[in-house]
Formats: C-alpha cells, sequence, structure tokens
C-alpha cells in the first residue's frame, strides 16, 4: 500500500514540474504581448517641434480651405500697400515757388498773397496744379468775383461741382475750382485753395 501512494505522488508531482521546465526550455520569455517594446518619454525640444510641425499643417490647411474659389492674392501685397508704376508716374509733382498764369483765367484783381503751389505734370485725364493763397478779401467776395469773371471769359459754371463755399467752372477740357474759407480775425480775411486742369 505505501508503494502505490508513493508512485502516485511521484506522478503528481512530475506533472506539475513539466510546465516549469517547458518554461525555462523556452529560455524564459515573455509571451508576445508582453514584448513589445515599452514607450520612449519625448524631451520639450520634441515636443515643441511636433507642436510646431502640427500647427503648419493646420495653418496651410486653413488658408487653403479660406482660399478656396477665390483668386488667389499676391504675397506682396500682404506686406502692405504698394504703388503700381504707373500710379506712382501719375503722382509725380513739382513744388512751385510763386504763382503761375492760368491759361484762360481772368487774373484777380484784389490783394491776394501766393502761398504754395503744386503741379501735377503726368496726372490721369491731363496735367493740373493746385495754389494755395490768402486773400484780405472776405470769402464771399473772392468767390463773387471768380463766379462773375470766369462767366464772362467764356466758361460754364458748374452748378454739380459748386456750393456755398465753392465755384467750378468748365472750358473745353479746361476745368477750374476756386474754394475759399474764412480765417477770422487775423490779417488775411480768407484762405484760397484753386485747382485747375489744362486742356488735354
Amino acid at each position: 500500500m505505501t508503494k502505490i501512494k508513493f508512485a502516485t505522488l511521484s506522478v503528481g508531482v512530475l506533472s506539475v514540474m513539466m510546465p516549469v521546465a517547458a518554461g525555462a526550455q523556452a529560455g524564459d520569455q515573455a509571451p508576445q504581448s508582453y514584448a513589445q517594446p515599452r514607450p520612449q518619454i519625448a524631451t520639450p525640444a520634441q515636443v515643441q517641434t511636433q507642436a510646431q510641425i502640427k500647427a503648419q499643417k493646420h495653418t496651410q490647411a486653413y488658408a487653403k480651405a479660406a482660399s478656396y474659389g477665390r483668386p488667389m492674392v499676391p504675397q506682396s501685397s500682404l506686406k502692405g500697400p504698394q504703388r503700381t508704376e504707373q500710379s506712382h508716374y501719375e503722382l509725380q509733382s513739382d513744388r512751385l515757388a510763386q504763382m503761375v498764369e492760368l491759361p484762360g483765367v481772368p487774373q484777380y484783381t484784389g490783394r491776394m498773397t501766393f502761398i504754395t503751389g503744386t503741379r501735377f505734370p503726368n496726372a490721369k485725364g491731363g496735367a493740373s496744379l493746385t495754389l494755395e493763397l490768402k486773400a484780405l478779401e472776405t470769402a464771399d467776395q473772392v468767390k463773387d468775383w471768380y463766379s462773375a469773371a470766369l462767366q464772362q471769359s467764356g466758361w460754364k459754371l458748374d452748378n454739380a461741382m459748386s456750393n456755398a463755399n465753392t465755384v467750378a467752372a468748365w472750358q473745353n477740357r479746361k476745368m477750374i475750382q476756386v474754394i475759399t474759407r474764412p480765417v477770422g480775425k487775423m490779417r488775411y480775411s480768407c484762405d484760397v485753395i484753386i485747382r485747375y486742369k489744362y486742356d488735354s
């Protein structure tokens, strides 16, 4: 009876030891699910680089979506307003040091002083100039004088461009605007601006 119990115990011990031995023969290798490499912790520099790449991708995607169906805007226009060569040519000006003759316009007979002037020889629609003057007469007196003198000289008044402070007139393709503004109790009674466009 003792020998039978010992044999049964030996078989049980062997059955328990066999899986352990099999594991040892397999080289103590971990199951496949545990053999994956551990994720590496990114450094702060790597995190920043990844964030920049992600932000750049988002920006490009947004720009592409925003420009869908719209004409592309030249990059040069994003740097602020830039004048074309044509507009720059038209805005070229010359400073006037003294009063100049205005063809077809009668000379003012009152007391007027030249202050400054600017000529635009390449202006769109024809050469033009702007004169700034001061007069001892009142604004109404200067305006009424030019209104009457221009009509007597063959100019046609432009009511659409005229108002209480401005008289405007045309002669062929020449145009003139006389703008007056009271200046109060000073040496001069009013400021006068004359805009003149030559016959083009």
